[in-house]
């Protein structure tokens, strides 16, 4: 039986916290699965347009390879 977190709902941010954060931060950071199940961790830039994370990326990219074969 899963234990019931003891701080996480005092340091969660509230929702105007994180959109606060998400409107001043630029670079987020991706990972995706190699195939040989590797972890692939790149910096990405993103915009938050206040409900949307909007992601993008070069579709020749490692990232997007592994996207492409692995959508998890």
């Amino acid at each position: 039986m899963p234990r019931e977190q003891r701080r996480g709902g005092r340091i969660a941010m509230s929702a105007e916290e994180l959109d606060d954060f998400l409107k001043r931060e630029r670079t987020c950071r991706v990972g995706t699965v190699g195939v040989d199940g590797a972890p692939h961790v790149s910096p990405l830039w993103f915009v938050w347009d206040g409900s949307s994370l909007w992601l993008n990326s070069v579709v020749k990219s490692q990232r997007w390879v592994n996207l492409e074969r692995d959508p998890r």
